[in-house]
């Protein structure tokens, strides 16, 4: 049984802090969850727009930010006709926004390492000058 009941957005009827049943709890606390986390992966899409970041992050970031409000459709469908098909394509959206911010920061850690001003100097290193 779906926590909201086939109500959506206002599970259990209302929207408040404190909702009606322990279910529907776990569901408000999904979604405020979830829009704090849209809400970063937005701002990491525009950081990495304006700033000079590589084009596999914007690309992946930008997958990300196009997938959110498939995401917020999926969510609705897994409540209104909750059923195999609705999670499964609710889990894809979420798995496809989690790769995308994987790739991302891969790409980003790699990135970093491989500049030379993040690398240690040769004069940094102790010489064997004795030898």
């Amino acid at each position: 049984m779906c926590a909201c009941d086939g109500r959506w957005p206002f599970c259990d009827g209302w929207l408040g802090l404190f909702p009606a049943t322990w279910p529907s709890f776990v569901e408000w606390f999904h979604r405020l969850v979830a829009m704090v986390v849209g809400f970063m992966i937005l701002g990491a899409g525009a950081v990495a727009w304006r700033g000079e970041y590589d084009r596999y992050i914007r690309y992946a970031l930008t997958l990300a930010i196009v997938m959110l409000p498939v995401q917020i459709i999926f969510g609705a469908n897994t409540v209104l006709n909750f059923g195999l098909w609705a999670s499964m394509a609710h889990q894809t959206a979420a798995q496809i926004i989690f790769g995308s911010l994987v790739f991302a920061t891969t790409v980003a850690f790699w990135s970093a390492r491989s500049r030379p001003e993040t690398q240690p100097s040769r004069s940094a290193t102790p010489s064997n000058a004795d030898d």
